[in-house]
């Protein structure tokens, strides 16, 4: 991919003197801050010489009088042959210096410089952390990720932080490091874990900072490239063990700590490791920091996001259904930082928490709108740009707000969207907005009908408007929604400027019309609606409106489509699972048997291999469209990564349709297409044991998607909309995780397995989950 824009800019930097007084040769000490406390931090350099002498800082108030001197340790990471051979070049020797400043006074300035033998570094000027709890002044972070690119010829990394410096110094005045606190990289700071890349990229393409102020790592799926146990990783970041918050270290206290400075409380979690517990320990943090008054902030970091317009595929499930819920068990949280899509900046929010969720990928190469065709509009995602940003956190203590700017250059292709690309500010005091009405209304509608409401009033400005209608008044079962926000920046209008579209320029966003395919004719319903400012923070939802609508399409029937065991009262187009093939007592080839008379499925007794499968093409076996529930008592004998109950889909990559009831290790899944892009659904709270029959239910409405454990429901998710696609052949399967290239069996029972074209009630799914197995659906 051609990179002279970039290579251009960066050299426009070093003659421009932004780069100017960094170390000029590449085996001369570039010293890196990191793991800070308000008396305390760790300064490491990579060394090429050992001579049989330990790291030293040599330090003081005073950069001509560096009287003070900390001794610290040095390591050999270069011993490993296997290591040395993946590097592009030799590598060579490679000492880490690791070496702990204690004492040190809070918020304020010292100088240093490392030395190495006979060999000594430039004097660097640092500042020192204010205190635990600190809410005074302004604390500020920058915030940059993915500069794992490993071309000589590019210099991504470099010149944008060259130029976060040099915009810090235009905002802000003064030294770089008394006006920033810190700096978070998101993941992948290497292309591969190996020792040449850590030195030649994470550390000196950001020689320009990180001797001036620490950085904080959250550990990204590159660094586990030829490093699967993050051995190099722990070793250059194992100071982060020294720092745990109250004391409560992780399992894996590297990829997973979290630390407070001032009164900003950092939390970076692993998004290569979903584990229980992972969970359990935010869970802790959580509560931790919930009854902590030293913390006003919590900032979560993970190198994958919760949502991925552009590539969907790099939103993670446990961050989604985990790590960030989590994480907002705590009122504190206020960001939620990610990366993993190069080249991209997004901004979102959770639903119901005041949290905005961003995707900082821009120091890596171009991620352009139409490279993947499963590209998809989220409804919580509110601005996707191709630009190479970071970002620049402002938090003003004494007015408890976060201002929170982009600054871009524009991506690889074009400069022509550089500058300011986005700011927010988060208030911490601030007013819900008043209660609105559902207006245009009704006792009887005929569709299509256009909803509106009243207007936004509230201390800020409007931001997002959302709509719910429901079957009682209580809106436990959210049959229809839809929010919107006041922009939606999706897609950009190409080469050759790459101008963002605001996908809702021009409408108006506060009305919702609904089409005559959307409800069911003379059926009751209620609607109520809710208005969100740009804060974050939701009125009270309207009191709801009952109506009927006149028109719309028919009910649908309670019979399922598919239902084991066989019964002739329920025969329809897809002859239930008898298209399977699969008759009574019929052998699977893994040792297990199908008994339809008993409506029990029992599998893998041995082998790999599904007990009943029925491939073919999916047009013809007549599958849910818009609606689906599925069903059955299912036993665990064991657990596995990708875990199969009932299924119609494919997932190979990019490429993914239909859905699938299952379970991802211990959890829980509903996994289903609307689009091109795929959701696992596995909410913590769908926690599975082994030996026991229990009922699970998928059910997804057109707009929402359900899952439910022995009737109760464990959550919900609005990620897919609109019509499932199916692929054109594939298996329509009981008791596996079947497509292409992957075929995972279920090892244990499964009984009263359906399926439905229709969204059941909540009230339904409980019959269903009545009783025993056996007797599980109505007669």
């Amino acid at each position: 991919m051609p990179r002279p824009l970039i290579n251009t800019l960066a050299a426009a930097l070093l003659s421009a003197g932004l780069l100017a007084a960094l170390p000029a040769r590449a085996d001369d000490l570039i010293p890196y801050l990191h793991a800070p406390t308000e008396n305390s931090t760790w300064i490491s350099w990579k060394s090429s010489k050992n001579r049989n002498a330990p790291a030293r800082v040599e330090y003081g108030l005073n950069p001509k009088q560096l009287d003070q001197v900390a001794v610290g340790t040095l390591e050999d990471l270069s011993q490993s042959p296997e290591i040395v051979r993946q590097c592009s070049k030799p590598s060579g020797t490679y000492y880490y210096n690791r070496v702990k400043l204690s004492g040190l006074k809070p918020a304020t300035p010292y100088y240093y410089r490392v030395v190495s033998g006979d060999e000594k570094s430039p004097v660097f000027r640092m500042r020192s952390q204010p205190e635990a709890g600190a809410a005074r002044g302004h604390f500020r972070v920058l915030v940059i990720g993915d500069h794992q690119f490993t071309s000589n010829t590019s210099r991504d990394y470099e010149a944008l932080l060259a130029l976060a410096r040099a915009k810090v110094q235009e905002l802000y005045g003064g030294r770089f490091e008394d006006q920033i606190n810190l700096m978070l990289n998101l993941g992948d700071q290497v292309d591969n874990g190996v020792l040449c890349q850590y030195e030649d990229i994470h550390f000196k393409q950001a020689r320009s900072v990180i001797s001036n102020i620490p950085t904080i790592t959250a550990v990204g799926n590159h660094e586990y490239y030829d490093d699967p146990e993050l051995k190099l990783y722990n070793a250059h970041f194992k100071s982060y063990e020294d720092v745990p918050y109250q004391g409560l270290l992780s399992k894996r206290p590297v990829a997973e700590a979290a630390f407070q400075v001032g009164n900003v409380l950092f939390v970076q979690a692993d998004s290569n490791k979903a584990s229980a517990d992972q969970r359990d320990w935010l869970g802790r943090i959580s509560e931790a920091a919930r009854n902590d008054p030293g913390v006003a902030w919590v900032i979560g970091t993970t190198h994958h996001p919760i949502v991925s317009e552009q590539y969907p595929s790099d939103g993670s499930a446990f961050v989604r259904d985990s790590v960030a819920p989590t994480l907002a068990s705590s009122d504190k949280l206020a960001l939620y930082l990610s990366a993993h899509s190069n080249g991209i900046y997004a901004r979102g929010a959770l639903r119901e928490q005041p949290v905005h969720h961003l995707i900082s990928g821009g120091a890596a190469w171009g991620q352009f709108w139409g490279d993947t065709a499963s590209q998809t509009d989220y409804e919580d995602v509110q601005k996707t740009l191709e630009a190479q940003t970071f970002q620049i956190i402002d938090i003003d203590q004494e007015r408890r707000t976060m201002t929170v700017q982009t600054w871009s250059i524009g991506n690889e292709r074009s400069r022509a969207q550089a500058g300011l690309v986005d700011r927010f500010v988060r208030r911490l005091d601030g007013q819900a907005p008043r209660q609105p009405a559902v207006t245009e209304l009704a006792e009887r509608i005929t569709l299509p009908h256009s909803f509106g409401s009243s207007e936004f009033s509230g201390e800020d400005r409007f931001n997002s408007i959302e709509y719910q209608i429901a079957r009682e008044p209580d809106f436990a079962e959210v049959l229809r929604s839809v929010k919107r926000d006041h922009e939606n920046v999706f897609l950009s209008s190409g080469s050759p400027l790459y101008r963002p579209i605001d996908q809702n320029a021009g409408s108006d966003v506060t009305r919702w019309t609904l089409g005559v395919d959307d409800l069911f004719a003379d059926t009751r319903y209620y609607i109520r609606v809710r208005h969100r400012d740009q804060n974050l923070l939701w009125s009270p939802w309207s009191e709801p409106q009952r109506f009927v609508s006149s028109n719309g399409r028919a009910p649908l029937p309670f019979q399922p489509l598919a239902y084991l065991p066989l019964r002739n009262d329920l025969a329809d187009a897809m002859g239930n699972f008898s298209s399977l093939g699969c008759g009574a007592q019929l052998k699977s080839e893994d040792g297990g048997y199908l008994d339809t008379t008993a409506g029990l499925l029992l599998l893998n007794r041995g082998a790999s291999n599904a007990a009943c499968n029925k491939a073919g093409s999916m047009a013809e076996l007549g599958l849910p469209g818009t609606e689906l529930t599925v069903s059955a008592w299912v036993r665990f004998n064991a657990f596995t990564r990708w875990g199969g109950l009932i299924g119609a889909f494919q997932d190979n990559g990019s490429y993914e349709r239909g859905w699938l009831l299952g379970y991802e290790n211990q959890l829980a899944t509903l996994a289903l297409t609307s689009g091109t892009a795929m959701s696992y659904f596995s909410p913590p709270a769908a926690a599975l044991k082994a030996g026991e029959w229990v009922h699970l239910a998928g059910v997804y409405n057109g707009s929402q998607m359900r899952l439910y454990l022995n009737g109760q429901l464990v959550g919900s998710s609005s990620d897919r909309k609109g019509a499932i696609p199916y692929p054109p052949s594939g298996w329509l399967q009981l008791g596996a995780y079947k497509d292409d290239n992957e075929h995972f069996a279920h090892k244990g029972g499964l009984r009263e397995a359906a399926i439905w074209g229709r969204a059941l009630l909540a009230s339904e799914i409980a019959e269903l989950a009545k009783g025993t197995p056996a007797n599980a659906l109505p007669r």
